[in-house]
């Protein structure tokens, strides 16, 4: 907990307004404030903070105090309320004060209990490149769960730590619980980088079915053709038709077109045909988008967005964005679609409103609070 509050200490001290007293009504109020703030005595630089903010014409320097001592006292909530009306009073957007604020919530996530929260944040950590992470990072290698030494060793070979973390991540994806496997599988697929080819490859013997769907999908997103024959012998190898499927998608989309009618085969029984016409529809069949998008309800949340990925990616974003406004404005819907939906934002660059987003931290999910952090912050909504 101790680290995490340094850090954000270090990230606040870059917001805007210097302690320095200047020419106001309420100078010698908000010196004091800033005093208070340097000295850690937060809770009284807070009580100025209240006792000032119904005054009028507040100057900038009050609503800089006011967000660092929020932050500090781990009032995220409060924080983004000022900053808020920060931007509203001075008719302006405080993009790069959002942004420290940002940082600091999400450095706050890897101070939790929940494995999953600390997880998606220390990826987080590394995919938006905060340097100012690193050592606190390192030190959570230490820690026991293999989850979150997997996340550590993927963030640092973003931030710069290159074989020694990328050599852990594949000993785990190989060597270790299918918990382990399947993490570290998620994230050296995340990377999609062709060094990491023989890798993939090695997952395709991975005796889990999800591990084999992830080379796969990394396999046809760098289109290493030369690996179609592996494929094939999982396709071979495989008893359920959702990996025969998939397998047949991935090789028709890597030129063996014999396996289309691999794929229509699957059309004529009725518990596998959508599926089969969404993966006939992603090899550029548009035949077959009108009866999919008419059994949308029929699809699972993952295959769902991946006829929004479709659409967006052949300039049909009218039905995408309509969708994800809708998933994102249900204040209490599911926690797993707001997240793909969010995600898809992030992957995808989906044009949305900011303010669709900053709702996302006033969820009561803590998961959604974070995936709206991670979207802000990845989007590039704050570099404008």
């Amino acid at each position: 907990m101790k680290k995490s509050f340094l850090i954000a200490s270090i990230a606040i001290a870059g917001l805007t307004g210097c302690f320095s007293k200047g020419d106001s009504p309420y100078q010698e109020q908000l010196y004091s404030a800033e005093s208070f703030f340097l000295n850690f005595e937060v809770d009284k630089s807070i009580a100025i903070i209240e006792e000032l903010k119904s005054e009028k014409d507040l100057p900038d320097r009050y609503y800089s105090i006011a967000v660092k001592s929020y932050v500090r006292k781990q009032n995220f909530a409060k924080a983004f309320e000022v900053l808020a009306q920060w931007d509203k009073v001075s008719k302006k957007e405080h993009n790069s004060e959002y942004k420290e604020v940002l940082i600091s919530y999400l450095r706050n996530f890897i101070s939790k209990d929940s494995k999953t929260l600390k997880f998606e944040a220390i990826v987080t950590l590394g995919e938006i490149k905060d340097f100012a992470s690193k050592k606190a990072l390192m030190d959570m290698f230490s820690q026991k769960s293999r989850a979150i030494r997997v996340a550590v060793c993927y963030s640092l070979f973003l931030l710069g730590d290159g074989e020694r973390a990328l050599g852990y991540l594949k000993d785990r994806s190989m060597y270790s619980s299918l918990n382990s496997r399947f993490l570290a599988s998620v994230l050296l697929t995340q990377l999609e980088i062709e060094a990491l080819k023989d890798t993939y490859v090695q997952m395709l013997q991975d005796p889990e079915p999800a591990i084999q769907a992830l080379a796969i999908k990394s396999l046809v997103a760098l289109d290493l053709r030369d690996e179609v024959s592996k494929i094939e012998t999982v396709y071979q190898e495989s008893y359920t038709s959702q990996m025969k499927m998939l397998c047949s998608w991935a090789m028709a989309k890597m030129g063996k077109s014999s396996y289309k009618s691999v794929l229509k085969s699957y059309i004529k029984n009725e518990k596998t045909k959508t599926i089969a016409q969404l993966y006939l529809l992603r090899l550029g069949d548009d035949t077959y988008l009108e009866p999919v998008l008419s059994n949308l309800d029929k699809l699972d949340n993952e295959s769902r967005f991946l006829v929004y990925e479709y659409l967006k990616d052949n300039n049909q974003l009218e039905l995408v964005e309509k969708e994800i406004k809708s998933v994102l404005g249900d204040f209490m819907g599911d926690v797993l679609t707001k997240k793909l939906a969010i995600e898809m934002i992030i992957k995808h660059k989906i044009p949305v409103k900011k303010e669709l987003l900053q709702s996302q931290l006033s969820s009561p999910f803590p998961e959604v609070r974070l995936a709206g952090t991670r979207a802000l912050l990845l989007s590039g909504l704050l570099d404008k």
